[in-house]
């Protein structure tokens, strides 16, 4: 799974001194609902690309509801602090095959995302 693994992308961002946000990992409802992060927050998949399964928590009553929605299948989650975007940032962006080879990378600057207020670049 290589890097689509985001809890283990983060974690050896971390280990090698690469400012990561705030990331609780987790694979239950109880765990989520119990996450002590300020609002708002995101949550999303531990193997996912994009933003497929990302959820943005606003609210405690957010959290609950998302909780039903999240785990209707068994899924291991990451959560983390809301990181606010700028329209113009720039990004990286790194392709690779199923096979994990690098395809391609390259920088771009961030017109829009998906969710808007949080999410991955889709215009670049």
């Amino acid at each position: 799974m290589g890097f689509m693994d985001k809890s283990r992308t983060f974690d050896l961002a971390s280990s090698m001194g690469v400012p990561v946000p705030s990331t609780i990992k987790f694979s239950t409802r109880e765990e989520l609902l119990n996450i002590d992060l300020p609002f708002p927050f995101i949550i999303k998949p531990a193997f996912s690309s994009g933003s497929r399964g990302l959820y943005r928590i606003e609210s405690k009553e957010t959290q609950e509801k998302i909780a039903d929605l999240a785990f209707q299948s068994p899924v291991k989650y990451v959560a983390q602090d809301l990181i606010p975007t700028e329209k113009n940032a720039i990004c990286v962006t790194v392709l690779y095959s199923q096979t994990h080879k690098l395809k391609a990378a390259f920088a771009n600057e961030r017109l829009s995302e998906y969710p808007r207020g949080g999410g991955p670049s889709v215009l670049r």
